[in-house]
């Protein structure tokens, strides 16, 4: 079971993610408990996305590491297109892995846009 994420450039501000297309490397993504793999099997945007699949783990995923200012507001997002009736969640965290603002979501099999928000 493989989870897709495809990161786009926002729409507006600086977008922090430096490699967001995942068109020629998936550079900077880190894979958290489970693997990572950039993929042509099925991207929302462009001709690649990162694949997630997660070990028999609740916590398995990937990461981007970034750092931040504070008093600053950050919104990370994402086309992810997660298994049906499967519950996710997209988080920005600390590096102590402290959740600082998450949105818990449920996969529908078909790609979603979801974003979490952060100051």
């Amino acid at each position: 079971m493989a989870l897709n994420l495809s990161i786009l450039k926002p729409e507006a501000g600086t977008n922090l993610v430096t490699n967001p297309s995942l068109e020629s490397a998936a550079t900077g993504y880190t894979a958290r408990v489970g693997t990572i793999a950039r993929s042509s099997t099925a991207a929302a945007v462009g001709a690649y996305a990162l694949s997630v699949t997660p070990s028999a783990a609740t916590d398995g995923g990937e990461y981007y590491a970034i750092s931040l200012t504070i008093s600053t507001t950050y919104t990370y997002s994402a086309h992810v297109k997660g298994i049906i009736n499967i519950p996710y969640l997209l988080a920005i965290t600390s590096t102590a892995d402290a959740v600082l603002a998450s949105t818990a979501f449920t996969g529908t099999g078909a790609w979603q846009r979801v974003a979490v928000t952060y100051t």
